[in-house]
């Protein structure tokens, strides 16, 4: 192909990537539509939200917002707020749509900044935990695939007519539909009784009764004025005795979500979460400040029929409740519980690779001495091993200094890293790899440098409420290069074993079936020692042998002195060679 066919070649092919690009904003601005409805479905692992309209949704992303770069990696990012557009889209249903089915708080659609006519809408799902994105199919993006990532994921989907646009949030929590059925109204005959006493005590017993009518017949027998909001109109069943009445209600209003307020010599009931303009009074508003926990570590520790109730602050560490003062001092009640520093968590490694098979033989004996449990390992069989000895790190160092000294193994590494409880720490034994293979294109030949991690990858999360027992969640992958292809492209093995090890203060885990790589590079020179260095460069040539050991990683965790109450914490890993 002649120069000219090219360079005629590349504007089109870059006239139709400008064209496919621009395709989403030609169809904003041909067709303009209405958001109708917002609905969800609780489901067992998962809320399902569904936005309607009556035309076709134009709906996109920003990829940025779901991706972020740590030390050199690309790596999906933690979100507590899910941000995505419906470009060509006004809304019909306000600006806020409350869901509070965890792990979902609500959803924003604003209007964008400099629309025509209200047309273009900027919206945020608002989460009660951190996400990541999976699968998301849009009108002008398309990300991820089917399988789960982590723990909290949102999906997102367009309908296949384009009138509804779908968002699944997986959650962390099981909930049971079974129980969310009999929540529903239900069939069962309604049982009212409610007496009162000589001492003017009362007792109640109610089974799927209305709670309008059980308050209103205690309030008459205890010659109370008693005044109900029209929005509260639910069934109530409960058995409760030899209570006054201000102690009644504040016990049904606690257990139902209500607000009870005492003024003129009446009670005023409401929904805690007022619905209407007359019953905000009713109601109080509390800021509860976090000191060592993120709204977004402790919002998912509350009960979740409190979590309507609680919003995270805006621009603060904290936790913004509102509802009647017993709800609220509930929240602040548990809320102490569990806003405690964290245990530390001190995590060391050591990787220790044999010389040979028989070295290999002679350091299990050697480690498992003294004991009744035989061990082997074949690392050719791809096969990776656990197993816990009860002895201290260092004392197992002091055990395979005898077998250094002969050469039989070879101490790499021992890296050490302090971590909080729940945080993660990771650590990698081995090198990063680079590799250098051509491409044709249709402007020549290109050069790509590529690079991949050879070596053994330990990522632990510890975390334990005790100083004995820490429970140790491991993923351990080991990587190996198998071949490199024609045109420079390495061919990487890699073997991944996760478990959850529960380990004594001061035991060592074993974790074997490993092979290590470490790659020696040789200058050989061909030319005299007289030439002048340019020319004696030129004759030299570089190898590099890669020499492939069986290795064991040696883990302890253990769990450092709580530090005293509003001490100050790092909250990141402190790695030390």
């Amino acid at each position: 192909m002649s120069d000219t066919r090219r360079a005629m070649a590349g504007l089109l092919f870059g006239a139709l990537c400008i064209l496919l690009s621009a395709h989403p904003a030609v169809a904003q601005g041909g067709s303009r539509c209405t958001v109708t409805e917002v609905t969800y479905k609780q489901l067992s692992n998962a809320v399902l939200i569904t936005v309607k309209a009556d035309g076709l949704l134009e709906s996109d992303i920003n990829i940025m917002d779901f991706w972020e770069q740590e030390e050199g990696n690309w790596q999906l990012r933690q979100v507590e707020v899910v941000p995505f557009k419906l470009g060509n889209a006004r809304s019909g249903v306000g600006s806020l749509i409350t869901i509070d089915a965890y792990p979902v708080s609500h959803l924003k659609l604003n209007t964008s900044t400099g629309s025509r006519e209200g047309v273009g809408l900027d919206c945020e799902l608002v989460l009660y935990t951190r996400a990541i994105a999976g699968r998301i199919r849009t009108s002008g993006m398309r990300m991820g695939g089917r399988q789960v990532r982590g723990d909290v994921q949102v999906d997102m989907e367009r309908s296949g007519d384009g009138t509804e646009f779908y968002i699944t949030v997986l959650s962390d929590k099981h909930v049971d539909v079974a129980d969310l059925a009999a929540a529903a109204p239900s069939e069962v005959t309604p049982e009212l009784e409610v007496a009162i006493n000589s001492a003017g005590r009362l007792d109640v017993k109610a089974v799927n009764s209305s709670i309008r009518e059980a308050l209103q017949q205690s309030a008459e027998l205890a010659s109370a004025r008693l005044i109900i909001d029209d929005a509260v109109n639910t069934r109530l069943t409960c058995h409760l005795r030899d209570m006054a009445l201000p102690e009644l209600l504040d016990a049904i209003a606690t257990g139902y979500g209500l607000a009870v307020a005492r003024r003129d010599g009446g009670y005023y009931i409401s929904e805690a979460l007022p619905q209407g303009p007359a019953a905000y009074w009713l109601s109080e508003t509390a800021i509860i400040p976090l000191r060592y926990l993120s709204p977004a570590d402790a919002l998912p520790l509350l009960p979740d029929y409190v979590l309507r109730f609680v919003k995270r602050h805006k621009d603060g560490n904290a936790l913004v409740v509102t509802g009647s003062p017993g709800l609220i001092e509930k929240v602040r009640s548990d809320i102490e519980r569990v806003d405690r520093p964290g245990l530390q968590m001190s995590v060391r490694a050591m990787l220790v690779e044999m010389s040979s098979i028989d070295a290999n033989t002679r350091a299990l004996q050697l480690l498992m001495a003294g004991g009744d449990t035989q061990w082997e390992l074949n690392s050719e069989a791809s096969s990776l091993r656990f197993a816990m000895l009860p002895d201290r790190l260092t004392e197992v160092s002091a055990r395979l200094r005898a077998l250094r000294r002969r050469g039989d193994v070879h101490l790499r590494v021992e890296p050490h890293m302090t971590v909080l409880s729940g945080q993660r720490a990771e650590f990698f034994f081995g090198s990063r790899q680079y590799f250098r293979f051509k491409n044709q294109t249709s402007a020549g030949t290109e050069v790509t440098i590529r690079s991949a991690d050879v070596g053994v990858r330990l990522v632990v999360t510890p975390w334990g409420a005790t100083r004995e027992h820490i429970t140790v969640p491991l993923t351990i992958e080991a990587s190996n290069i198998l071949s490199v292809g024609a045109g420079g492209l390495p061919t990487v093995a890699r073997r991944r074993a996760t478990a959850t090890m529960v380990i004594a203060a001061g035991d060592t885990l074993i974790v074997g079936g490993l092979r290590s790589s470490s790659p020696t590079d040789t200058v050989q020179s061909t030319a005299p020692l007289l030439l002048p260095p340019p020319l004696r460069n030129m004759a030299e040539f570089r190898n590099r042998e890669v020499t492939e050991r069986d290795a064991l990683v040696l883990l302890q965790v253990e769990a450092n002195n709580r530090p005293p109450a509003g001490t100050p914490q790092d909250t990141h890993g402190e790695e030390t060679p």
